[in-house]
């Protein structure tokens, strides 16, 4: 049953990453919630809002997962201290094949639901990824990994909505994606890969403390180009971090 539930895209990324509370916080408020709430901004309508969010995030979960895959089986082998998160049974090459087909398959399905077969954008977007991630398990090196985990999160953020707001707009979020989602998460990469020494990094009062550093230049360039979207994202992760922050103190929520 674990084969042919890992088998379905997405639960391999819940499986094998959402592994905490904290981790699926995160997930839920800063890139799905924050994925909708962009859109909305936008002037995307809302009616079609949850579906397209949805399939689009399907396309990029179903080769995401092959990247993980990858490194779950075959990059994990050259790794100093690596995270075993698949059993010897689910390592089975035919198991995993069955694994890679179906998310190729789903790939195309919603591809072709979204009519974006002759889209050149699309596939520049899902050739850009895979060639990343190609690299990302390719290298052996932390310290080159580095750069491609910061273009995975750029992939990873933008996904569910890159097709779907005008250059205009993109420009608009991604300082505050950039400093809020992209260099915080690579930042965490690197200190879980023991390449920085950041002893309070899975505290919760450093998070609080890194949004809050960062106010007064979000503030600074908002005021310098009149346009609002990093103060806005500024805000946005400040709350997430201040209340789980605050629910732990209260003894409701237990989080790092």
């Amino acid at each position: 049953m674990n084969r042919i539930l890992l088998a379905i895209p997405f639960l391999y990324f819940f499986k094998t990453r959402l592994n905490s509370k904290t981790a699926i916080l995160f997930f839920m408020y800063i890139e799905c919630l924050a994925a909708f709430l962009i859109l909305l901004y936008s002037g995307y309508p809302a009616f079609k809002l949850l579906s397209t969010i949805l399939l689009n995030y399907l396309a990029f979960i179903s080769l995401y997962e092959i990247g993980y895959i990858f490194n779950d089986t075959v990059s994990v082998k050259s790794e100093t201290s690596p995270r075993k998160r698949l059993n010897a049974e689910n390592k089975n090459t035919a198991v995993i094949s069955v694994w890679i087909l179906v998310r190729i398959i789903s790939f195309l399905l919603i591809t072709a639901s979204l009519k974006m077969f002759n889209n050149a954008n699309w596939w520049t977007f899902y050739a850009g990824l895979m060639i990343v991630f190609a690299f990302h398990n390719i290298i052996k090196k932390n310290t080159y990994r580095i750069f491609t985990f910061f273009s995975l999160a750029f992939f990873r953020f933008y996904s569910p909505i890159f097709f779907l707001v005008s250059t205009a707009f993109f420009l608009k979020t991604l300082p505050g994606v950039l400093i809020f989602y992209i260099f915080f998460r690579t930042i965490t990469y690197m200190d879980s890969k023991g390449l920085l020494n950041i002893p309070d990094r899975k505290k919760l009062p450093f998070k609080v403390f890194y949004c809050l550093c960062f106010l007064p230049l979000s503030t600074a360039f908002s005021l310098f180009t009149n346009e609002w979207m990093i103060l806005y994202f500024n805000l946005y992760c400040l709350f997430f971090w201040a209340m789980l922050l605050a629910l732990n103190k209260m003894g409701i929520a237990k989080a790092e």
